[in-house]
């Protein structure tokens, strides 16, 4: 009995997640309670730039000006270079996991990237990104920003 009970649980797992009402939630441990995102089971990073642009809260493209450790959160700010989509100023500040596992994007201090990120649920002023976004380093942006530059000026 005892050596079915992985099996046993992982088949109730997999019925649960794919059941319609089933959401997972991540926390931003930042702001406590704060669910920041809405994640499906089987939600992947979408193919097109318009379609992530069209389900993104605000995107982005800025050079990474320091990175800090909040529990098991990173905030990262950035100096705003151009703004596709969001009411973004000079500089911004977004919330990922700190490991891959949670779904943290790894950015590097003094590299460009393009974001797509999300405002948390329950505070506009927190704005969050993850490996499920098409966030990435701007030398490798290039068919995005075609895309975006291609697409009318988004609003908020």
């Amino acid at each position: 009995m005892i050596r079915h009970l992985p099996l046993a649980l992982l088949t109730v797992l997999l019925f649960v997640s794919q059941s319609d009402g089933f959401r997972r939630y991540c926390y931003c441990s930042c702001v406590p309670e704060v669910q920041w995102a809405r994640i499906r089971a089987c939600d992947v990073v979408p193919n097109d730039p318009v379609v992530a642009q069209s389900q993104s809260s605000d995107v982005f493209c800025g050079t990474v000006k320091s990175i800090t450790r909040h529990r098991t959160n990173l905030l990262v700010a950035f100096q705003v270079q151009h703004v596709w989509k969001g009411d973004i100023g000079d500089t911004v500040t977004i919330v990922t996991p700190t490991s891959f596992a949670m779904r943290g994007y790894t950015f590097h201090k003094g590299q460009a990237y393009l974001v797509y990120c999300q405002r948390a649920i329950q505070s506009e002023a927190i704005r969050v990104t993850s490996t499920l976004s098409r966030t990435q380093p701007l030398d490798v942006a290039q068919r995005d920003i075609e895309a975006l530059n291609k697409e009318p000026a988004a609003d908020e």
